[in-house]
């Protein structure tokens, strides 16, 4: 919850200011409504020192004193401590000074807009999640990331997709190689990875703003199915991948609040961008550039074995052959993951 006042809250504390009610005590007082803080006196006193008018620690001392004083702060006793938190009917305090009594309806409003929405939506299984989600497209602006396994690309969603990719909207749709669905769903379903890719490489012809890549590194797809609206509505998945399938999940929603970047959308949304920037294009020359970028040391180390043997019998051995020496190793550095995935992968 960020410690900037909105408008509204700016309104209130400017309306108790003209009934003679100080700057520093007004803020106090609406913060305690609407961010609801309850900590001992000297917590509470280091946390509302964010906010503004009370960034000095005398001014912010002294606001909690004169609220306590008016009873529009108390103390309560919880598990052994003395916390200091707003009067229950501090709303109607501030609205009877005021002398308006829907401000107190305003501030409960207040506080609603400011949290954030966490909601528990239930089984994934739920018809409710899944038509749900299908309106969550529906309303995208911007972009729409999809991690996914191999996810069948018959989905009833594909179509509002397209629909939204036409529009502008980018969707980005990243699922996982034959080798990592194997590896977490068994041999059997390397073929049904193949299929999907194909099929969502074919959802996705002559829609430039839709984007499909395939991601060949498991810890990249733990987010199977979760989504990621405008940057700001996150659909979480909670399950185990290795032991569950998707649709055994529980599906809870977050929704950062306006102006706001929450820190689990964040982290997910930055989590996406690292697998989204090492996944394989399946569309156009992406391909082409993600096979150089990935090869291009290799490349560069056969270029050189093949110089120095041209120039063997020259000074020029010496350097072509360090050359290609580096680029071997520095090939090696950059694939070993690649590599050890390769060797330890059971067939």
């Amino acid at each position: 919850m960020g410690t900037s006042l909105s408008q509204g809250e700016l309104d209130i504390v400017a309306a108790l200011r003209g009934k003679g009610v100080s700057l520093s005590h007004a803020t106090l007082a609406v913060v305690m409504v609407t961010r609801e803080h309850a900590r001992p006196q000297p917590e509470l006193v280091d946390i509302i020192r964010q906010y503004p008018s009370l960034e000095e620690s005398i001014e912010a001392e002294g606001a909690v004193s004169e609220l306590k004083r008016m009873g529009w702060l108390v103390e309560i006793q919880s598990y052994g401590k003395y916390l200091v938190q707003q009067a229950p009917d501090l709303r109607v305090k501030i609205a009877e000074k005021l002398g308006d009594p829907d401000a107190a309806e305003h501030l409960l409003v207040f506080r609603r807009s400011l949290g954030a929405t966490v909601r528990g939506l239930g089984s994934m299984n739920d018809q409710s999640v899944y038509g749900s989600y299908l309106g969550l497209l529906q309303q995208a602006q911007r972009e729409i990331i999809l991690p996914m396994l191999a996810t069948s690309p018959k989905l009833s969603s594909v179509p509002i997709l397209q629909e939204r990719a036409r529009k502008g909207v980018r969707i980005l749709a990243l699922l996982g190689s034959p080798k990592v669905v194997a590896r977490l769903r068994g041999e059997t379903t390397a073929r049904m990875a193949r299929e999907a890719i194909s099929g969502w490489k074919e959802n996705a012809r002559g829609i430039s703003n839709f984007e499909v890549r395939v991601s060949h590194h498991i810890e990249d797809l733990y987010v199977a199915t979760w989504m990621l609206i405008d940057g700001h509505l996150l659909r979480i998945d909670i399950y185990d991948p290795i032991q569950q399938r998707s649709l055994e999940g529980i599906m809870v929603e977050v929704v950062s609040p306006d102006g706001q970047d929450l820190n689990i959308v964040r982290v997910f949304g930055e989590y996406f961008r690292r697998a989204w920037s090492r996944a394989q294009p399946v569309q156009g020359l992406g391909r082409v550039w993600w096979w150089i970028k990935k090869a291009w040391q290799w490349l560069a180390c056969l270029m050189f074995l093949a110089l120095t043997y041209v120039f063997r019998s020259t000074f020029w051995v010496g350097i072509f052959g360090s050359a290609a020496a580096t680029f071997m190793i520095n090939g090696l550095v950059s694939s070993w993951s690649s590599i050890t995935s390769f060797l330890t992968y059971d067939d």
